[in-house]
């Protein structure tokens, strides 16, 4: 199975604990990676995306949400008062994904939100997103398991409401019937 690291760690590896449970013989994989690993070429049995599979040999299902919310730490807020969003969020600055992620929903909505915040750090770890978030080093648009988790962080309303992404489950069509991979592909999606 593979998955990107925050996700598998906090969402899959619960799921995959209680499928142990229910199904001791099987052993589980799990790989991370920020790049996705192609089905085809077999790197993976059963890959869970954020974003639409692009392969043509994948069957594919969508099986959940993601939520995402705007974040801060107490004491950056303590610093820098709320953001006001008629004003851009201007004096802000921000925890944003790197440059090759700013198509991804939720940077396109920040930027649309709050035009005028200044960077403060780029990085293309959600987990680091986190930790800079409750040092002060600014707000950050984060997956609402991570930002809700984190008691140092306080999810901040804002004028419009954060972007949802799919969560994709996807196994190659020769392997969907192996029962092994059909029992692990239901568990996971139920869960």
């Amino acid at each position: 199975v593979t998955a990107v690291e925050t996700f598998a760690a906090r969402i899959l590896t619960p799921a995959l604990a209680r499928l142990a449970e229910l199904h001791p013989e099987i052993t589980i994989e799990l790989i991370t990676d920020v790049r996705s690993l192609s089905l085809a070429r077999r790197e993976a049995d059963i890959a869970i995306r954020l974003a639409a599979f692009e392969q043509h040999e994948a069957v594919v299902r969508r099986i959940a949400d993601m939520a995402f919310g705007l974040y801060a730490s107490p004491d950056y807020l303590g610093r820098y008062g709320l953001p006001n969003w008629s004003k851009g969020g201007a004096g802000h600055r921000l925890i944003m994904v790197q440059d090759s992620l700013a198509s991804l929903p939720e940077a396109q909505w920040l930027h649309g939100l709050a035009p005028s915040l200044k960077p403060g750090l780029s990085a293309n770890s959600r987990q680091v997103q986190v930790e800079a978030c409750a040092l002060g080093l600014g707000l950050a648009c984060l997956p609402r398991y991570l930002g809700d988790a984190a008691p140092q962080l306080q999810r901040l309303d804002t004028p419009s409401e954060p972007p949802r992404r799919g969560i994709w489950i996807g196994v190659h069509r020769d392997m969907r019937e192996t029962p092994r991979i059909r029992v692990v592909l239901d568990s996971l999606a139920a869960q």
